[in-house]
């Protein structure tokens, strides 16, 4: 009766975590393009990709052309914009991307070390940082292939 108990607090804590994490994720891909899309666009930030860099993604405006501080969309075909600011926004999810698989790399870490030698949460430990690990491979490979694009395409 007891293990049962024990057992059911284990999933009930387990489903807690997951809708928490869940919760937190949600926000920050809800409130994420918020807060890159408010940006004030200005002339140097529109100008030089380097200039208007938030937090190290770059900006959904870089390669289009500035007028006065705001985007100057009237000599473009509707096809190149989406275009460019579609691969502005694959490139900032890709980046996003490295970084939960390096948090995924810390946790899985973490696990490994707190398993005190009980071979299952050892396993899941390793585990946590293989598929950690082989996820920030595919990420950096799909980084180069949009890159390899952006500069193609002359973004």
């Amino acid at each position: 009766m007891i293990s049962k108990i024990n057992s059911v607090t284990i999933k009930l804590r387990k489903l807690i975590a997951g809708f928490g994490m869940l919760a937190i994720v949600l926000v920050a891909f809800l409130a994420l393009p918020v807060v890159i899309f408010q940006q004030p666009v200005n002339a140097a930030a529109c100008g030089a990709a380097s200039d208007g860099f938030f937090f190290g993604l770059p900006p959904w405006h870089r390669g289009l052309k500035c007028d006065n501080g705001a985007v100057d969309l009237s000599d473009m075909e509707i096809g190149n914009i989406i275009v460019i600011v579609g691969l502005n926004i694959i490139d900032m999810v890709v980046r996003l991307m490295g970084v939960v698989a390096i948090a995924f790399i810390v946790i899985g870490g973490f696990q490994y070390m707190l398993a005190r030698g009980e071979a299952s949460n050892v396993a899941k430990g390793k585990a946590t940082v293989t598929h950690a690990v082989i996820g920030l491979i595919i990420v950096m490979a799909s980084s180069t292939i949009v890159g390899f694009l952006v500069s193609r395409i002359g973004v």
